[in-house]
C-alpha cells in the first residue's frame, strides 16, 4: 500500500505522462515484495504478467489463509498502467469458487527447466522466441522443505504452457475482482 500512496502522491501533484520502462520495471519488483493485506503464511502462488513496450503490468497473489477448516484461499491483484495509475481489488474462493479452478489446473501446466529447445516432429528447432506480447513470471515459494532448506520455483516466458495457464487463469478471475478495502 506504500508504493499506492506514493503513486497517488505523485498523480496528483503532476499531470498525467508516461513513466518510463525503468521505472515500470522498479514499481513491479517493489510491489512484488508488498506483504500480504492480512495475517496468512507466504503467497503461496504468486503471478506477475509485465506488458511489453512499458505497458505496465499486473501481480495476483493467491495464498491460503487461516489453518484447518477454517482455511480459504484468498487473492488480491494489483494493476498498474503506463501512467503509474494503481489499482488493487481482491476476492476469495468462497465468493468466486474459480479461484480453486485456476489453482487447480496449475497442477496439470507440464514444467520442463531446459536452456535447450525441443525439436519438434520435424526434427527442426522450434521457431525463434517472439520478445513481444505479456511476460508472464509465475513464482511459488515450496512449502515442502524445512524453512532452512527453504526452495522457490520461479518460471518465465510469453508463451508455452504457463504463459496459456496464466492468460486462462487471468480471463477467468476477472469477473470475481472487488476494489480492496
Amino acid at each position: 500500500m506504500i508504493l499506492a500512496m506514493l503513486l497517488g502522491a505523485a498523480q496528483a501533484a503532476a499531470p498525467q505522462r508516461l513513466l518510463d520502462c525503468t521505472q515500470i520495471g522498479q514499481a513491479a519488483m517493489t510491489s512484488r515484495e508488498e506483504g500480504l493485506p492480512e495475517p496468512g503464511r507466504a503467497t503461496d502462488v504468486q503471478l506477475l504478467a509485465t506488458h511489453s513496450l512499458c505497458g505496465g503490468w499486473a501481480i495476483i497473489d493467491m495464498w491460503r489463509s487461516g489453518y484447518g477448516p477454517s482455511a480459504t484461499w484468498r487473492a488480491r491483484r494489483k494493476v498498474m498502467d503506463r501512467f503509474g495509475r494503481l489499482t488493487v481489488s481482491t476476492t476469495e474462493a468462497v465468493d468466486c469458487p474459480v479461484l480453486m479452478a485456476v489453482l487447480t489446473n496449475l497442477n496439470d501446466v507440464p514444467i520442463s527447466p531446459s536452456v535447450i529447445p525441443r525439436r519438434n516432429k520435424a526434427d527442426r528447432f522450434p521457431p525463434p522466441i517472439t520478445l513481444d506480447g505479456t511476460w508472464f513470471t509465475l513464482h511459488i515459494p515450496s512449502s515442502e522443505q524445512s524453512d532452512r532448506s527453504r526452495a522457490n520455483v520461479t518460471i518465465s516466458g510469453n508463451d508455452g504452457p504457463v504463459a496459456h495457464w496464466a492468460e486462462a487463469s487471468m480471463k477467468q478471475l476477472e469477473p470475481c475482482w472487488r476494489p480492496a478495502a
